[in-house]
């Protein structure tokens, strides 16, 4: 590795930004938050996450990254340069970058991100599309003249797509993710029980009981929120059945559009992913029963790799070592900064 300008891949996710550092791997991991007081910055990542719910409105909480795309180029400047200062190890560092680009971004949108980076103090810059990173880092390879699809699950937006020779064959972005379902459980929540909670409380729920399809065992979870009648503190139990009612309009609408992919492929390329079956990647993979019912609806196998949530990042790697040995590049996947 070159230490004056060594290689960074970047994730840039609604829920977390995350970058490996060639040679020492995963350096950073952090939620996607920042605390501001005024639009100065007091917080980033896991310290800012750790206020949700306990700002006074003085305090603001921002995600400058929604849907893939730069919502705050302040914020999200001002959270990119701190990271990569964080990481810097000497004087000169000036790396070459690699960063995961959502579908459908405009040319602004995809300069936008360039410039922060770049004010960061990236000297060169690649862009790979996210869904083929995605890809890369479950271990698939988009490359393959064999058809591949990925459906990819972050915080704002679920992404589906398939690929053969490096070639984007169909697909369709949703802006469903990880954070309606914890807002359609906080809304649950009230409904039924007359509890107010905040996302933290919600997004933990998803994480222990949280299901698609109904568990082979009905567990349960204690809560403590507000009582809207009462203003007190009370605490409730909810059940995975619960969460699965909660959950399952925003499950179908994913399979909804999994399945309008796969009905937009050519007959051989549908007879591949047949044997091949969908990677799904991104945290929300995890959701108990939700690989199941992917596979019940669409009569096709899944795949979910180890750790889901890094295969972006992974991926970027991956696709960054490939454009340092010149080797099966291809402009649908993998292309240059201008």
């Amino acid at each position: 590795m070159n230490m004056l300008n060594p290689d960074i891949s970047i994730d840039f996710g609604s829920w977390g930004l995350r970058m490996i550092l060639k040679g020492r791997g995963i350096v950073i991991n952090e939620p996607s938050i920042l605390a501001a007081r005024d639009r100065k910055v007091v917080a980033i990542g896991r310290e800012a996450k750790r206020m949700t719910g306990r700002t006074g409105p003085q305090l603001t909480l921002k995600n400058p990254f929604a849907y893939g795309r730069v919502a705050d180029y302040p914020m999200a400047d001002h959270m990119v340069t701190a990271y990569i200062k964080r990481i810097s190890t000497g004087k000169v560092f000036l790396p070459n970058a690699c960063i995961s680009m959502s579908s459908g971004l405009t040319e602004v949108e995809r300069r936008a991100l360039q410039d922060i980076v770049e004010t960061a103090g990236i000297r060169k810059i690649n862009f790979v599309a996210e869904t083929a990173a995605a890809l890369l880092g479950a271990g698939a390879d988009p490359f393959n003249n064999s058809a591949s699809v990925i459906a990819d699950f972050g915080a704002s937006k679920t992404s589906i797509a398939a690929y053969s020779g490096g070639n984007v064959l169909a697909e369709k972005t949703l802006r469903v993710g990880g954070n309606d379902m914890d807002t359609a459980i906080i809304r649950m929540i009230k409904k039924k029980f007359n509890v107010e909670i905040g996302p933290l409380t919600a997004e933990e729920m998803k994480l222990q009981i949280g299901c698609a399809a109904p568990m082979g065992k009905l567990t349960a979870c204690s809560v403590r929120g507000r009582d809207v009648r009462t203003n007190l503190p009370k605490s409730i139990t909810v059940t995975s059945d619960d969460m699965v009612e909660c959950l399952a309009g925003i499950c179908g609408e994913i399979v909804e559009a999994i399945i309008d992919v796969l009905a937009d492929l050519p007959i051989a390329a549908l007879q591949d992913v047949a044997k091949t079956g969908i990677t799904l990647t991104g945290g929300v993979s995890r959701l108990h029963g939700l690989d199941e019912l992917i596979r019940r609806r669409t009569k096709l196998d899944t795949f979910i790799p180890e750790r889901p949530e890094l295969a972006v990042v992974n991926g970027v790697a991956v696709a960054s070592d490939l454009l340092n040995r010149s080797a099966r590049k291809t402009a649908a996947v993998i292309s240059a900064a201008e």
